[in-house]
């Protein structure tokens, strides 16, 4: 493997960036308009791809946080139950709400009240 030199990083940026389409592979927008940036693995220094600044960060918080979370699992295996997890309930939900949940319709209700509210304060 080749150790970059800093001022390497922007031209292997803009290569990766191109060879991808100038597609963030995460979030799937558009690298152009969204900041693109090397990742790269912080336990090898392994270059991975060009994400979007956003999805960079955001992989930074995943990892620590499921590196935290997996006690009995690998962080790989954790993630991959957590979006299996997340996919099984996503298509079989349960017949319950939580208590403090608010519908759209509930939250839309709750605004009117507020602006209805302000609007007659304002009013005096």
């Amino acid at each position: 493997m080749q150790k970059l030199k800093q001022s390497e990083v922007p031209a292997v940026r803009d290569k990766l960036a191109a060879k991808q389409g100038q597609v963030c592979p995460l979030c799937l927008g558009s690298l152009k308009q969204k900041g693109p940036v090397l990742d790269h693995c912080h336990t090898t220094g392994s270059v991975r791809a060009t994400l979007c600044r956003n999805c960079n960060g955001m992989e930074g918080k995943v990892k620590t946080a499921a590196t935290r979370a997996a006690t009995g699992a690998g962080m790989i295996e954790w993630l991959e139950n957590l979006a299996a997890y997340w996919r099984y309930y996503h298509e079989n939900p349960r017949p319950f709400l939580y208590p403090s949940h608010k519908t759209d319709e509930e939250k839309r209700l709750e605004r009117n009240k507020k602006a209805r509210l302000a609007r007659a304060k304002a009013k005096g």
